[in-house]
């Protein structure tokens, strides 16, 4: 086990820290450099983070933009609404003196 997990030197048949051999020792460096700061992990966080703040930048722009779209289609709808009861006035004249003919 310490030959497959520790660091086995072959020579002395000893497990010492020097030999960067073992099965343990190769893990926790690939797990301290995958993990550690600027690591694989940690730049893939950073990254992700960078678009989630562009992502929340782009909705409150579309948000805004849907306001203003909103407030345009309000005011055209009040427009067309007093339009249509200016026409219903006006039919209801042109009805009335058409039938005074």
């Amino acid at each position: 086990m310490a030959k497959f997990f520790g660091a086995y030197d072959k020579t002395s048949g000893v497990v010492s820290a020097e030999n960067k051999a073992g099965f343990a020792l190769k893990f926790d460096s690939m797990l301290a450099q995958m993990l550690g700061t600027g690591g694989n992990l940690s730049t893939k966080i950073s990254g992700l983070q960078t678009t989630t703040t562009a992502i929340q930048q782009q909705k409150k722009g579309e948000v805004a933009r849907l306001e203003g779209v909103q407030a345009r289609y309000l005011k055209q709808f009040g427009a067309l609404d007093l339009a249509i009861a200016k026409m219903q006035s006006t039919s209801s004249y042109l009805t009335a003196q058409f039938a005074k003919m």
